[in-house]
C-alpha cells in the first residue's frame, strides 16, 4: 500500500515488476476489467494499492486550492468518494453519467434530480 506519491508508485513498480512503467502498468490492469487476461497473467505481477483516505485528502486540498466555493468542493470529494468506491466498469460508467448530468445540464429537470440523488448518500 502506498500514498498518492507517483514516486513512490514508480518506484514500487520499478523494483517489484521487473522496471514496469506507469503507463504499461495502468494497461495491464485495464486488460482484466475487460476480460482481456488470462488468471495465470494476474498471479506474476505486484499490485498498487493506493490508500483511499490520503486520496481523498490530497483531492480535498487541491479542490480548496482552486475553488472556495464549499457547495462544489463538497459535491466533488462525495463524486470522487463514490468513484473510489466503485468495483467494475459498468457501475464507474453510471457514476459519470450522473456526474455529466448534473454539471452539463442547464436547468434542474427530473433526471438531473434523480442523477443527484443517486450521487449524494
Amino acid at each position: 500500500m502506498t500514498d498518492f506519491s507517483y514516486a513512490s508508485i514508480h518506484a514500487s513498480l520499478q523494483a517489484f515488476n521487473s522496471g514496469m512503467q506507469l503507463g504499461s502498468y495502468m494497461k495491464f490492469c485495464l486488460n482484466p476489467l475487460n476480460d482481456r487476461c488470462a488468471a495465470n497473467q494476474l498471479k506474476s505481477v505486484m499490485y498498487i494499492s493506493l490508500c483511499v483516505a490520503n486520496m481523498l485528502k490530497a483531492m480535498s486540498m487541491r479542490v480548496t486550492k482552486v475553488c472556495k466555493d464549499k457547495q462544489i468542493h463538497k459535491l466533488t470529494l462525495t463524486v470522487f468518494a463514490a468513484l473510489q468506491r466503485t468495483i467494475n466498469l459498468e457501475s464507474a460508467s453510471a457514476l459519470y453519467r450522473d456526474v455529466a448530468c448534473v454539471l452539463c445540464c442547464p436547468h434542474e429537470t427530473a433526471a438531473v434530480v434523480d442523477a443527484r440523488m443517486r450521487l449524494t448518500p
